[in-house]
């Protein structure tokens, strides 16, 4: 059975970060996102282990990118990985996902 979400995006500080936990045997799907650095800096969506899911993204002060939800999902998650962000400055936003075989 799939489960779905949202999770928030407050990152205050430079790093890498867990935004949501793996699980053994499944995916984690993101069907949309929003991110906003407050600070220019850049922002990607990684596997636990830093398996790029996206490309780096770079914004100035307060710029950001959204992707909107869909029928299929932007990025997923090796089999059992968490989803992690990495940033290089103060980030906000949200996301929804699906866990999933």
């Amino acid at each position: 059975m799939a489960r779905a979400g949202t999770q928030s995006v407050p990152v205050t500080g430079t790093g890498t970060r867990t935004l949501v936990a793996g699980v053994a045997g499944k995916r984690i799907k993101v069907y949309s996102y929003l991110v906003v650095a407050t600070a220019a800096g850049t922002v990607k969506f990684l596997n636990t282990g830093a398996a790029d899911l996206t490309g780096t993204m770079s914004f100035a002060a307060n710029g950001g990118a959204s992707a909107p939800s869909g029928e299929d999902p932007w990025f997923s998650t090796a089999v059992g990985a968490s989803l992690d962000i990495a940033t290089s400055a103060a980030t906000e936003g949200h996301l929804a996902y699906v866990i999933e075989p």
